[in-house]
C-alpha cells in the first residue's frame, strides 16, 4: 500500500507540472495519461519483482533446501581508488566485491545478521555419506524507500550433496544418464588403477625392506667374523643383483682371509726354515796357520739355494764347497741342506769302499780293494762328487740339480786339489796380477747318472786370492748390461790388499749399486781364501 500511494503522488505532481506548463490542454491530457501507463507498468513491474523474490525463494526451497534470506545487515560501499591500501587494515571482516564501474567492498558489521525469513527445510539424507552442505551468496538490491543500492541482501542455502547432483545432472537433460555412466566408469577405472598400485606399491616396499633388512643382518654376521654367511637369493630385480654381489664379495673375502691365514703359515714357516738355513752356514771358522778364509750370503728371498762351507779335516787340511741350487725358495734351500749334510758327511766319516759308484774311476782304480773304507782324509773331491751326484740323481726329481765347487787344501804343500761340478770357475789373483780360473771337472750334479769328475790343483803362493761365487754376483742388470765377471775381478783386484771381510762389502755395495731399486734378482755369495 505505501508503494502504491507513493505512485499516486508522483502522478498528482506530475499532473499539477504538466497542467501550469501545457499550452495544448489536449495534448497535455494524452501525454499524462501515457505517462500514467509508464508509471503503472513500472509500478506493477516492481510490485511483480517484490511479490517474485519471496514465491521464486519457496519455489527454489522445494527442490532445493532450506533457503534464508537475510534483507538487512549488510552494506555496500564503493572504494575510494586514490585512498585505498593494498594491505587490508588488521581485523577488517569486509569483503572485497569488483564490479564494472569500480571495486567495492562488502561489510558484514560487527552485529550478527538477522534472517529476514526463510524457506523451504532441509531434506533428509538419501544414503550414507550424504552429508549437509552450506553455502551463501549476496545480492544487489534497490531500497524503494530511498532508492538506496548500496544496501545487498544475503541468502543462505542449507541442503544435501544428493540434491546437488540431482540439480547437477537434471540439467544436462537427455545426456545425463551418459555422463553419469562415463563417471562411474571412470570412477571404476581409477579405483582399478589405484588397487593394483597399492599394491605394487606394497610390493615393492616389502621387497625393497626385506632386501635392506637381509643386507642390514648380513653385514651384522660380517662384521662378527663371520664371512661364511650367505643371503638366500629369491629374485631376479636389482635388489637380487645386489644380494648376489654382497654373496660374492663375502665369498672373495673369505677366500683371501684364509690365503692370508696360509700366507701367515708359510712365512713363519720360512722364518724358522731361514733360523735352521742360518745354522747350516759356517758359525765359527777354524783358520789354518797358512790359509785365511771368509764367506758371505745374502739370500734374494727369505732363504737361499747357494751354498758354501769350510771343513777342517786336521791341523793342515781344509775343505771348501760353494754351490748354487737350481731354482729359488724352500725347494731350493732344502736341497741345498741336503747337499750340505752329504759333504759334510762324506767328508768327515769313513766311506765304504763298495757304496761307491763304479763311475768313480779315481777312486777305484787307485789300488784299495772292495770292503775296505776310506776316511774323509783319503776321499778326492772328484769321488764325492760323484757320490753326491748319484745321490741326487735317485732322490731329487729330475728337473732339480745344482753346481758344485769342491777344494781340499793342503797347508803343508800349499795346494788346492778340486774338482768342478759345473759351477762358475773360481778364480785366484795372484800378487803379481795374474789370474788363474779352476775349472776341471764334470756337468752339474744330480742332473744324470754315472757321471764321472776330473780333478785338478793349484799351487798358492803367499798373498795369494781365491775367489768363488754365485751367478747372483755377475748376472744383475741395468740399462747398462750385467754387471759381469770382468767388473768383479777389476773391483777384487783394485782392493787385493784390503782384509777379506772388506773386499766382500765393496763387492756387494757395487753390485748392489748396479741394481739400484730393483729387487735384487738372486742369491749373492762370495767365498774368499787367502795364503799367508
Amino acid at each position: 500500500m505505501a508503494l502504491l500511494e507513493r505512485v499516486s503522488t508522483l502522478v498528482r505532481a506530475n499532473l499539477n507540472d504538466l497542467i501550469d506548463k501545457a499550452e495544448d490542454p489536449e495534448k497535455m491530457i494524452k501525454q499524462v495519461i501515457l505517462d500514467m501507463q509508464n508509471q503503472l507498468l513500472q509500478v506493477k513491474t516492481q510490485v511483480a519483482i517484490a511479490i517474485a523474490d519471496q514465491h521464486l525463494l519457496e519455489n527454489l526451497a522445494v527442490t532445493l533446501g532450506e533457503i534464508t534470506l537475510y534483507a538487512k545487515g549488510l552494506s555496500l560501499r564503493k572504494v575510494d581508488q586514490t585512498q585505498q591500501s593494498t594491505k587490508m587494515p588488521e581485523g577488517d571482516s569486509s569483503v572485497r566485491v569488483r564490479k564494472p564501474d569500480g571495486e567495492y567492498v562488502l561489510d558484514t558489521g560487527k552485529e550478527p545478521l538477522v534472517p529476514t525469513f526463510s524457506a523451504g527445510t532441509i531434506p533428509p539424507a538419501q544414503r550414507t555419506g550424504d552429508r549437509l552442505v552450506t553455502f551463501a551468496t549476496s545480492l544487489f538490491v534497490v531500497n524503494w524507500d530511498s532508492g538506496d543500492v548500496n544496501s545487498p541482501a544475503a541468502v543462505s542455502v542449507q541442503t544435501r550433496l544428493s540434491v546437488l547432483y540431482d540439480r547437477l545432472f537434471a540439467a544436462l537433460g537427455e545426456f545425463a544418464p551418459a555422463i553419469e555412466f562415463a563417471l562411474v566408469a571412470m570412477v571404476i577405472v581409477f579405483a582399478v588403477i589405484e588397487l593394483f598400485a597399492l599394491i605394487i606399491g606394497v610390493g615393492l616396499t616389502r621387497t625393497i625392506t626385506r632386501a635392506v633388512a637381509n643386507l642390514y643382518h648380513a653385514t651384522q654376521r660380517v662384521n662378527r667374523g663371520d664371512f661364511s654367511h650367505r643371503i638366500a637369493v629369491k629374485s631376479k630385480d636389482q635388489l637380487a643383483a645386489l644380494e648376489t654381489s654382497f654373496n660374492s664379495m663375502t665369498e672373495s673375502l673369505e677366500k683371501l682371509l684364509a690365503e692370508q691365514k696360509e700366507k701367515q703359515r708359510l712365512e713363519n714357516e720360512l722364518v724358522i726354515a731361514q733360523e735352521v738355513q742360518a745354522q747350516l752356514f759356517p758359525q765359527e771358522i777354524s783358520q789354518l796357520e797358512s790359509l785365511e778364509v771368509h764367506g758371505f750370503c745374502r739370500p734374494a728371498r727369505t732363504v737361499s739355494g747357494d751354498y758354501y762351507d769350510f771343513l777342517t779335516l786336521n791341523s793342515h787340511k781344509l775343505t771348501l764347497a760353494v754351490g748354487d741350487v737350481s731354482g729359488k725358495g724352500i725347494s731350493a734351500a732344502l736341497l741345498m741342506a741336503t747337499i750340505h749334510s752329504a759333504v759334510r758327511a762324506y767328508s768327515l766319516e769313513s766311506i765304504p769302499v763298495q757304496s761307491m759308484p763304479v763311475a768313480v774311476g779315481a777312486v777305484a782304480g787307485s789300488g784299495v780293494m772292495l770292503g775296505s773304507s776310506l776316511t774323509g782324509t783319503d776321499v778326492s773331491p772328484g769321488a764325492l762328487l760323484s757320490l753326491l751326484n748319484h745321490q741326487l740323481y735317485e732322490s731329487t726329481p729330475s728337473e732339480k740339480y745344482a753346481t758344485l765347487f769342491l777344494g781340499i787344501y793342503d797347508g803343508e804343500s800349499r795346494r788346492i786339489t778340486y774338482s768342478n761340478g759345473g759351477h762358475l770357475p773360481p778364480i785366484i789373483f795372484s800378487e803379481d796380477g795374474g789370474i788363474r780360473r779352476l775349472e776341471a771337472g764334470g756337468t752339474v750334479v744330480g742332473l744324470f747318472d754315472n757321471m764321472s769328475y776330473d780333478e785338478g790343483s793349484a799351487q798358492l803362493k803367499a798373498g795369494d786370492i781365491f775367489l768363488a761365487y754365485s751367478d747372483g754376483v755377475t748376472e744383475p742388470e741395468n740399462d747398462f748390461g750385467e754387471f759381469g765377471e770382468q767388473r768383479l775381478i777389476e773391483l777384487v783386484r783394485e782392493n787385493q790388499n784390503l782384509s777379506l771381510v772388506r773386499i766382500s762389502e765393496i763387492v756387494t755395495a757395487a753390485v748392489d749399486d748396479w741394481i739400484g731399486a730393483n729387487e735384487q734378482p738372486d742369491d749373492i755369495t762370495l767365498v774368499l781364501a787367502r795364503a799367508r
